[in-house]
């Protein structure tokens, strides 16, 4: 129901309507403010609206003088209202942020609990006993191998005493070659014309590799990132190449003339150099005068060509500007061709970021400087770096130093 309204749109403060109003607010704020019972509050509502009806017509003083105590107690009833509510979210707020540190006691939950780190330490657990558990989420290890270490009884001292044993378990890992011979029985009949053969196990009919080799292989690549130096040209990649990338029809014809090959790196960078750098190389094997002039003359007849394309023509001869520095090999036959070598090298260490970013400390950079550099080392001498890391690591000391190594390849 509205407030009933004059003539002139006044508000009209009736016994009945100023009672109701000041009855509610005080009803609201004993409620609110004053924690009073039910029974307190109806019972000082009710006199209150004794005296108001007692009171008769109020003058319009009066009137104005409730609209004001109720305009002030409704305002003062919202600012009580917000401000619960900020109490109230900056304790859940509190409860959260208790609720998430990590605890050692149902002692430390409490707002008045003792978090010095001297109670910490006395109320710090005694270290478990050693195991055949892993210690640092204690579940159980499988033991492949007890292996006992005996002590040279001549090297004791005389009283000596034998007592418990003690176990120290060492996590390690072997991986070693597990190929299968499947001997598949096979039946002709002659009536269908056709072989029957005995059925591979699940996971060994999907290839010349196992299941478990090729789990391997993903996880390496995509859990360790870790490529795969090994390279397959055939049919799809004279198909791929010609419908994605258009290449010349002289290149589709010599992939095709390769047939289906699998190559490695090394194998890869020859086939590409025989290709695309013999003429140099074949020089830099056996630097003659003449064959420098016949290489300078080329070069000349290449980048003269013009194809009337403004953008590739400018390219042209931009490259034929370079013709000293790029035929540097002509004079001196013992610099490299390119450098490969040292761009793959960087990369190295661009990859390394991309994957950890950076380290976290000086000794951490050093590190990280260290092992890179024994990895690559060993992979430029064509040495095993899980082999010579392994070698070192268990002190045996079989294999050569890198330094050995460098002077004997240097040597050939």
């Amino acid at each position: 129901m509205g407030q009933p309204v004059d003539d002139k749109g006044m508000l009209v403060f009736s016994r009945r309507s100023v009672s109701s109003q000041v009855l509610a607010s005080l009803f609201f704020v004993a409620c609110v403010w004053l924690g009073m019972g039910i029974v307190d509050i109806e019972m000082i509502l009710k006199q209150a609206e004794e005296r108001l009806a007692r009171a008769g017509e109020l003058p319009s003083e009066a009137q104005q003088a409730l609209e004001d105590l109720l305009n002030l107690v409704e305002h003062l009833v919202t600012d009580q209202a917000t401000l619960r509510q900020e109490v109230q979210r900056l304790k859940q707020q509190l409860d959260n942020k208790r609720r998430a540190k990590t605890t050692h006691s149902a002692d430390d939950d409490k707002p008045d609990s003792d978090h010095s780190s001297e109670k910490h330490r006395r109320k710090r657990q005694e270290p478990r006993p050693r195991s055949a558990s892993d210690r640092r989420s204690f579940k159980d290890l499988t033991i492949h191998e007890t292996i006992e270490c005996r002590i040279d009884s001549e090297t004791l001292p005389p009283d000596a005493v034998r007592m418990e044993d003690e176990s120290i378990v060492v996590q390690d890992i072997q991986i070693k070659p597990r190929n299968i011979c499947f001997q598949r029985q096979v039946y002709y009949s002659a009536a269908e014309n056709k072989c029957f053969r005995g059925p591979l196990p699940s996971g060994y009919d999907a290839g010349d590799f196992g299941a478990d080799l090729r789990a391997l292989i993903l996880s390496l690549k995509y859990c360790g990132n870790m490529s795969d130096p090994r390279f397959r040209l055939g049919e799809k990649t004279v198909q791929l190449l010609r419908t994605e990338f258009d290449i010349p029809q002289k290149w589709g014809l010599a992939l095709e003339q390769l047939g289906e090959i699998e190559l490695d790196k090394a194998s890869l960078a020859a086939l590409l150099d025989d290709w695309f750098g013999a003429a140099l190389q074949r020089y830099r094997d056996g630097p003659t005068a003449l064959a420098a002039d016949r290489l300078r003359l080329q070069f000349d007849a290449l980048f003269a060509t013009r194809t009337g394309y403004g953008a590739l023509d400018e390219r042209i001869a931009k490259t034929a500007a370079k013709k000293e520095e790029l035929l540097t090999v002509l004079d001196h036959p013992e610099v490299p061709l390119h450098n490969n070598a040292s761009e793959l090298g960087a990369r190295v260490s661009a990859r390394r970021r991309d994957v950890g970013l950076h380290s976290r400390s000086i000794r951490g950079a050093r590190t990280m400087d260290i092992f890179t550099t024994l990895v690559q080392t060993c992979k430029k001498l064509g040495i095993s770096a899980y082999a010579y890391l392994r070698d070192r690591l268990t002190h045996r000391h079989a294999m050569p130093s890198l330094a050995a190594s460098i002077r004997t390849a240097a040597s050939v």
